[in-house]
């Protein structure tokens, strides 16, 4: 990065930087810790098992991605009040209801519950394994069942790496919304 020629200085000496540059890695970094301190100051509590939630005491919900928030309440008024208490302290930008984030596919009911899914990333999986037209059945695995079976064969370099990346693929789903093939996966891994 080079200097602007309007600044005046030595040919030795760097400039600093005052505030971060969108699109660097430190940036997103940056933002997290600068919104931290803002929820701290609207009296949101970090909780202790996942570092990205605050919590409010008037039942007021943040989570934090990178340099995203989603704002959890019943109550409408109270998330708008928290955007404006943000927007005094920063800039954000508002995009309104949520439909997906994180491979989470949201979809707002009548009765203001909010139905969540992960159709939509299981299917890709199923594609980029070539399994789109796999039949679906439902099974659970009972954890007495030997897997290590004596003429079972190793699998090859290439094969192996495939059945990883299959098990990282479930184990995102997992951690997310389909715990119901925790055990299943876990087995498997």
């Amino acid at each position: 990065m080079k200097v602007l020629k309007k600044v005046n200085h030595l040919s030795d000496q760097v400039c600093e930087l005052l505030k971060s540059l969108y699109r660097l890695k430190q940036s997103a970094n940056l933002w997290n810790k600068k919104i931290i301190k803002t929820l701290k100051f609207l009296e949101f509590e970090q909780i202790l098992t996942d570092i990205s939630v605050f919590i409010h005491s008037h039942s007021i919900i943040v989570t934090l991605y990178i340099d995203n928030m989603l704002i959890l309440e019943k109550n409408l008024k109270k998330v708008k009040q928290v955007k404006n208490e943000i927007k005094k302290l920063h800039v954000i930008k508002n995009l309104n209801s949520i439909s997906k984030i994180l491979e989470i596919h949201m979809t707002h009911q009548i009765n203001n519950f909010i139905k969540i899914d992960q159709d939509h990333y299981i299917q890709q999986v199923l594609a980029e394994f070539d399994m789109k037209h796999a039949k679906q059945a439902l099974m659970s695995l009972s954890s007495s069942l030997n897997l290590e079976s004596q003429d079972t064969q190793l699998l090859n370099v290439k094969a192996h790496k495939i059945y990883k990346w299959m098990i990282k693929r479930m184990m995102f789903m997992i951690i997310e919304t389909q715990i119901n093939i925790a055990i299943t996966v876990n087995w498997l891994s």
